[in-house]
């Protein structure tokens, strides 16, 4: 009988896998990866204030679920909920949208619209190289801090899906609908 996993163990491959889902080393002719910068997103855990947003904490539990499945032992994976998990499932969101809007002509996919979201978030800036300067890690706590607490800007600016034209405050509008004007006001305006 094989030894049974610890949950460091466990927790380790998982991220392993989501870290490939988003392929981490995104940028390889610049030689530019995020695992420092996703390791940081793993290991902060995500909250929600706006009514409906646990819905994204249930994106995060079915990746959990599908990785948890690939065991032939009962496992159990301790860990909250990550901000990295629920950026994830958004991204998984996104395109399942958008393939479903418009499937003869999008090319979305999650790895494309991770880093999306990372880029709205002005996260792409910290690379490995980048995120081991002095003062990094505090600018991406505040990023992360910011988006959390809500206190991005009204039209959305600071957060995940920053607007030209908000009809409301972004701050009090759930994440789905907050993705969904997104998508309509720079992709789909056709459809709005």
């Amino acid at each position: 009988m094989m030894p049974t996993l610890n949950n460091d163990e466990i927790k380790h491959g998982y991220f392993m896998l989501l870290c490939s889902i988003i392929n981490v080393n995104i940028d390889s002719v610049e030689e530019r990866s995020y695992w420092i910068l996703c390791k940081y997103l793993f290991n902060r855990e995500f909250y929600w204030s706006v009514h409906n947003d646990d819905n994204r904490l249930m994106d995060a539990v079915k990746l959990r679920e599908e990785y948890i499945d690939t065991f032939e032992e009962p496992v159990v994976l301790i860990h909250p909920i990550s901000v990295l998990e629920v950026l994830i499932g958004i991204a998984y969101r996104m395109t399942d949208l958008m393939n479903e809007v418009d499937q003869a002509n999008s090319t979305a996919d999650v790895v494309g619209w991770f880093w999306h979201i990372i880029r709205n978030l002005d996260l792409w800036q910290f690379d490995d190289a980048e995120y081991s300067l002095p003062g990094s890690k505090t600018r991406v706590t505040i990023i992360i801090d910011r988006l959390l607490s809500r206190t991005y800007d009204r039209d959305g600016h600071g957060g995940l899906f920053p607007l030209t034209s908000p009809k409301k405050d972004q701050r009090k509008v759930e994440i789905w609908y907050q993705m969904s004007g997104y998508l309509l006001e720079n992709y789909y305006k056709d459809f709005s």
